[in-house]
């Protein structure tokens, strides 16, 4: 089956699939989606995910959202690729796994970082032409985010509560890398890809809680996924001059957790 990825620069969601895709070693056709030019409203996009957003993995007639559940897809359409434990529980655990990274990871790196180094970018653009842009976004709550992202800084409590979920993260993936190498079922696994999208960026972003210090083996298991040549060849197909370092705004955040 042929596939084709929608997909922007290889962070966050974007990096979850095209890892996994790479580490399976299978074949798809990659479409570059630039969202700070706002592509993933054109009609032809949201004919494939009406939510507006990044990534979309295409599988012959079926446009597949969510990175979490399609590397979930993945695994499921290819055991043999070993990229989770394919028994009852774990591949219950390895979805409790990539519910937590999401819920606590996903939309706090997203507020942080647009915070830190997206809303100085975006000032340097013509506010004008940008306000008319998020104006014209068909998605109302995509609307919503967009707007709130560019009017600069966030609300103090959600800043506080971001930082207080990115720890939380921290020590529950430095105390499990204390019994293995990995996070799930001793083996490399769809949990590590998921968290190392999500975390890779931490040591920048937060390094009063990610440091050599706190957490000295969630740097060392980030160093370890850095090194794999599928991740290597993943960010080298980034088209910015630093994608690690380049956020979209989140969705809403959770309010459980």
């Amino acid at each position: 089956m042929k596939l084709k990825l929608y997909h922007w620069e290889p962070v966050a969601d974007c990096a979850k699939v095209m890892i996994c895709l790479r580490e399976m070693g299978l074949d798809f056709a990659g479409e570059y989606v630039d969202i700070l030019e706002f592509r993933q409203f054109a009609p032809e996009f949201l004919s494939m995910n009406p939510a507006g957003q990044v990534p979309v993995l295409v599988c012959g007639k079926d446009a597949l959202s969510e990175s979490t559940l399609i590397n979930e897809f993945l695994c499921e359409s290819h055991p043999e690729r070993k990229l989770a434990p394919m028994d009852p529980k774990g591949w219950y655990e390895t979805q409790c796994w990539g519910k937590y990274l999401d819920f606590n990871l996903a939309t706090s790196v997203a507020t942080l970082g647009w915070q830190a180094t997206m809303t100085p970018m975006m000032r340097k653009r013509d506010q004008q032409s940008l306000r008319k842009a998020v104006e014209g976004i068909p998605v109302k709550e995509r609307q919503a985010a967009w707007s709130a992202a560019i009017a600069g800084a966030a609300p103090p409590e959600q800043i506080a509560d971001s930082r207080r979920k990115i720890e939380l993260a921290a020590k529950r993936i430095e105390s499990t890398l204390a019994a293995s190498p990995w996070l799930h079922g001793g083996l490399y696994s769809i949990v590590d890809i998921g968290g190392y999208a999500l975390s890779a960026t931490l040591p920048r972003l937060a390094p009063d809680i990610v440091n050599p210090k706190s957490t000295p083996r969630l740097l060392e298991w980030l160093g370890r996924i850095g090194d794999r040549p599928a991740v290597k060849e993943v960010m080298a197909m980034g088209r910015l001059k630093e994608p690690r370092d380049i956020y979209a705004p989140g969705p809403e955040h959770s309010r459980w957790g």
